[in-house]
């Protein structure tokens, strides 16, 4: 018998499946993981040719056009006059800051940063929600 009949390229196993003798470990892994983005959807040609671009396309803003921006962007803080009726409130019912806080689970600083007017805190609506089960209605 003529032993012409079989294929004796040397095979590699590996945890991720066969490779090639030829190839190594590395370019493996990374020709197996491209396959598995590409079969997921996760890469496409379209990413692979715009490889080392800044990946901004035409999303970029010219210089003169971030410029001539006017919109001015800032958080919400709290209404000076909820401050004054969370505090006026809480001393009517004679509670302090410390027991109005340990009422709502939350530390001391939180309702002294809602009750200081001027304070740059952003309005936590579930605290809110919390500070009126206990001392009654703050919001108009």
């Amino acid at each position: 018998m003529d032993g012409n009949f079989q294929d004796w390229t040397e095979v590699k196993w590996d945890k991720r499946g066969v490779r090639q003798a030829t190839e190594s470990k590395n370019d493996f892994i990374k020709r197996e993981s491209m396959n598995d983005r590409r079969i997921s959807g996760v890469l496409s040609s379209d990413k692979i040719n715009k490889a080392g671009s800044n990946g901004l396309g035409d999303k970029v803003m010219s210089a003169r056009k971030l410029e001539s921006e006017t919109e001015t962007f800032k958080h919400k803080t709290l209404d000076p006059s909820i401050a004054k009726r969370i505090a006026q409130k809480r001393c009517e019912l004679k509670l302090s800051q410390k027991d109005l806080a340990n009422k709502i689970f939350v530390p001391e600083s939180v309702i002294k940063d809602y009750e200081k007017i001027g304070s740059k805190i952003i309005p936590n609506p579930n605290i809110l929600n919390k500070i009126e089960r206990v001392i009654g209605r703050v919001r108009d």
